[in-house]
């Protein structure tokens, strides 16, 4: 998604069979890995364009279905390499740092229109795309168990459990869950 159109499309789809749109979760993505000084503009531009206008334009387009109903929650998937740096990750952690700040600018703005816009920054989660960029990224399943404070990769699962919480209203650590 890194177009306008698609975004409209979504919230129109989801509006014309529910009436309504409760939860965008942003959460496409992909890496380009390679040393920042021969790095193509083409993968720059598609990894910034992919991670980043694609979900702003997404937000965008929920944001006008969820101010009228006055209620929306809006989920960015970042990640720890919005966080932090690492090398030959410089389309990437730019567009992850970009998503978070992005987060914080719309959370501010549309929380008053009883909007919530998070960003949940997971590390390493074995994916497809992970397997791909071990290919690339010089590093390996035995590199990520040895510096992950739980000595392992996440799940999307546990990705999935993160955001059903964030997603459901009158959710707090208060509520036991």
């Amino acid at each position: 998604m890194r177009d306008a159109s698609t975004g409209e499309q979504l919230a129109a789809a989801a509006r014309r069979k529910w009436n309504r749109l409760d939860v965008l979760v942003n959460n496409a993505g992909t890496s380009m890995i390679g040393p920042s000084e021969s790095l193509p503009e083409d993968g720059w531009r598609l990894t910034i364009d992919t991670n980043l206008t694609g979900a702003f334009l997404c937000a965008q387009a929920a944001a006008r279905v969820m101010i009228p109903q006055r209620r929306g929650v809006i989920l960015n998937i970042s990640s720890i390499l919005g966080e932090v740096g690492l090398p030959k990750r410089a389309a990437y952690c730019a567009s992850k740092h970009g998503l978070i700040g992005l987060t914080k600018v719309l959370a501010a703005e549309w929380a008053r229109h009883g909007i919530r816009v998070v960003s949940i920054d997971p590390a390493y989660i074995k994916t497809p795309m992970d397997e791909r960029d071990q290919g690339s990224g010089d590093y390996s399943n035995a590199d990520i168990e040895r510096r992950t404070p739980a000595g392992r990769f996440g799940t999307a699962e546990e990705v999935a459990k993160v955001a059903t919480f964030l997603a459901t209203d009158g959710r707090s650590c208060a509520d036991g869950a």
